[in-house]
């Protein structure tokens, strides 16, 4: 997959190799972004906060977005995190499949007294 910004791929490689704590950091990882992109480094809160409010500024979903894929497609720039985050998330699809009557490489093992068709009745 290529992403819809090279130029800010690159620079959270970087920040990511730079900065080990903005790893685990997105708040750190989205002002490094930022300070990088504002010329001015003395500028007054109003200004930053309208640059913020117009979009001039790369959004933080676009930046925790392009961190994710980073992550993945570079094992050494996860954060000590990363692997909790993913043990804890194959956990919950497991239980979730069982919850749902499955589990690996079986079908369903008794269907639910409440089907999604059946009709519940509330006091």
């Amino acid at each position: 997959m290529k992403y819809l910004n090279k130029q800010l791929q690159d620079k959270v490689e970087v920040i990511l190799s730079t900065y080990p704590q903005s790893r685990d950091n997105d708040n750190l990882l989205i002002s490094t972004v930022w300070y990088s992109e504002i010329e001015d480094k003395n500028i007054r809160t109003a200004i930053f906060l309208r640059k913020i409010a117009n979009g001039e500024l790369t959004s933080t979903e676009s930046i925790c977005r392009v961190r994710r894929k980073v992550q993945e497609q570079n094992p050494h720039l996860r954060g000590e995190r990363w692997k909790l985050r993913h043990e804890k998330a194959d956990e919950v699809r497991r239980e979730v499949s069982e919850s749902r009557g499955y589990t690996r490489g079986e079908g369903p093992r008794e269907k639910s007294d409440i089907s999604c068709n059946s009709q519940v009745e509330f006091l």
